[in-house]
């Protein structure tokens, strides 16, 4: 299995009316969101096959997914186990069609909540 970092989820408009929701309906005091979508491929890639895989990502090499700090929640969304999204449906078979033999890449989707620790209800 293999994991690939790449660009953001939400503009910038979607982020805050979503901080907006959350200080509306929750208790959590988010200042901040940041999303990232991960791709997640079902074998190690190397060489053409990786470079490949980032240009039909549209991913930059140096992309990384960056760990929560003390005042940050990760939540990552993806599809229920057991099914396949048709983005990944669609993505593998552009992958094969590509010449990269793989059973399955799929998205998911992280949201790293930064939390006010100073206005905490």
């Amino acid at each position: 299995m293999m994991t690939i970092a790449g660009q953001p989820f939400l503009t910038d408009f979607q982020t805050q009316q979503l901080i907006s929701q959350f200080q509306q309906k929750t208790e959590l005091n988010v200042s901040q969101i940041s999303t990232q979508q991960v791709y997640v491929l079902s074998r190690e890639l190397s060489g053409d096959e990786h470079k490949k895989a980032l240009d039909l990502l549209a991913v930059d090499q140096s992309a990384t997914l960056n760990a929560p700090q003390d005042n940050q929640l990760q939540v990552i969304v993806g599809p229920r186990f057991g099914t396949i999204s048709p983005w990944a449906s669609k993505a593998t078979d552009i992958f094969n069609n590509c010449e990269i033999e793989i059973n399955r890449v799929e998205r998911v989707v992280v949201y790293t909540l930064t939390l006010d620790e100073k206005n905490r209800r």
